[in-house]
């Protein structure tokens, strides 16, 4: 477009075209760097939310966690992770959460470590 707004050669309405494709071009260039920072942002908060849940779940597991407490990690994670029990997710997504219910909340143990 730069080519194209300073060349001579071109009529001015082509030139004029190409420099408001330019500065359009440029609106769209600073919204998607826009939408890639929120989304870091929105990607360290979960980080940070997973964390803080880890750490809880270690807090829990040394000591007897009643009921609601362990549904508030469960859910915790959940939201961490960006799920939610009522919320579309794939089938892996939904054995995994079922995974952690059994596991998190109602206290079975988790499948055999792969060897």
């Amino acid at each position: 477009m730069n080519l194209v707004s300073d060349f001579a050669g071109c009529t001015p309405q082509a030139q004029e075209k190409a420099l408001e494709t330019r500065v359009e071009l440029g609106k769209l260039r600073e919204e998607e760097y826009a939408r890639i920072e929120q989304e870091s942002k929105r990607k360290q908060k979960r980080i940070y939310e997973f964390n803080e849940t880890a750490s809880r779940c270690w807090i829990l597991n040394g000591r007897n966690a009643d009921h609601e407490e362990r549904v508030e990690v469960y859910k915790r994670s959940l939201a961490a992770m960006g799920l939610s029990e009522d919320g579309r997710m794939t089938a892996e997504q939904k054995e995994l959460v079922q995974q952690m219910y059994r596991n998190m909340v109602l206290g079975e143990p988790g499948p055999a470590k792969p060897q």
